[in-house]
């Protein structure tokens, strides 16, 4: 068996430096590793954004702008139902008219509360005064043009 621990020493003193080398390289990959995924989250934060890059921000809609809308589309459908009138105006609003919706949240029950416009028990609703009403744009405001795009 001496024959046989000579050998095994000999290939340990082969081996040895290779485990340390191993090591060395594992260590280096890892910080290497590191360092690119650092570069990775630079250049991800350099990189210019869609609204950046020149997509304009949509103004703000404003009350006027909501009441108008709402008019012309009860014009066009008196005795709409809330709700249809709502998401017409919406739509009109920023896809015809190109308005962010923010504000409509807000805007829509002030408007709706005006005296403008009358709302029956079945959230149906007409115009006030049907002779005295302002008209938005040529944008579609029936429920049937809006439903043919």
């Amino acid at each position: 068996m001496n024959d046989l621990t000579t050998a095994r020493d000999a290939v340990r003193a082969l081996l040895a430096p290779i485990e340390t080398e191993v090591v060395s390289l594992r260590e280096r990959l890892a910080k290497l590793e590191a360092d690119r995924e650092k570069l990775i989250a630079a250049d991800k934060a350099l990189a210019p954004s869609a609204k950046a890059a020149g997509k304009a921000a949509k103004p703000c809609v404003k009350k006027a702008d909501v009441l108008a809308a709402l008019e012309a589309i009860v014009t066009d459908n008196p005795g709409v139902a809330k709700a249809d009138l709502i998401d017409l105006a919406k739509d009109k609003l920023s896809r015809d008219l190109g308005f962010n919706l923010s504000l409509t949240g807000r805007w829509f029950p002030e408007c709706l509360a005006s005296d403008v416009f009358k709302i029956a028990g079945d959230d149906t609703v007409t115009l006030t005064h049907p002779a005295a009403v302002s008209s938005v744009n040529n944008a579609p405001a029936t429920v049937e043009q809006a439903t043919r795009k």
